[in-house]
């Protein structure tokens, strides 16, 4: 295992091609990405389509990598969920993914304030949702030191290894930060 970084030396960059091989582990192996995170055999061939397109980023939403100290440690996603009203209200929704020498460091904490911060300061929505599963206790705990607070739960609102899974909604306002 590598020396835990500062989360001082935490930081998110644009995703390239090279990242998907470090990323193919979490996407592949069942005990890489987590008992919260492993939805079957997948792969990165999409996101290497995205990345060809877009570079991983557009207005709509996109693909980050987490860098701790110099080493690729995950990724952020986020994209946009839309509530209706006359106005179009939407909220951007993000999850993230950490190969496992990188978890329960405070890395996905120090790269969850970062890109509340980077969608707040360039994107005029008010709102930034995380829905962890209600059992993963790690991610809530992240998700609280970060500045989200917990709204509610919503009642089998994912399939996953083999049963339905309650999520709970989390969300920080441009107003909490």
């Amino acid at each position: 295992m590598t020396e835990s970084p500062s989360t001082k030396s935490v930081t998110l960059r644009p995703l390239v091609e090279p990242d998907l091989a470090v990323l193919e582990r979490i996407f592949t192996d069942r005990a890489q990405a987590g008992e919260f995170a492993w939805y079957g055999f997948g792969s990165t061939a999409a996101l290497g389509r995205r990345l060809a397109e877009d570079g991983g980023l557009s207005p709509s939403g996109g693909f980050l990598g987490v860098v701790a100290g110099d080493e690729l440690a995950g990724y952020l996603t986020w994209y946009q969920q839309y509530y209706g009203g006359a106005a179009g209200s939407w909220a951007w929704r993000y999850g993230m993914g950490l190969v496992p020498e990188f978890r329960d460091r405070g890395i996905g904490t120090a790269a969850t304030v970062e890109l509340t911060r980077y969608l707040f300061e360039n994107f005029p929505a008010d709102r930034i949702e995380g829905l962890p599963d209600a059992e993963n206790l790690r991610s809530q705990r992240m998700l609280e030191r970060a500045g989200f607070k917990c709204e509610g739960r919503l009642r089998h609102a994912e399939f996953r290894a083999g049963r339905w899974h309650d999520l709970l909604v989390y969300s920080l306002l441009r107003s909490d930060t």
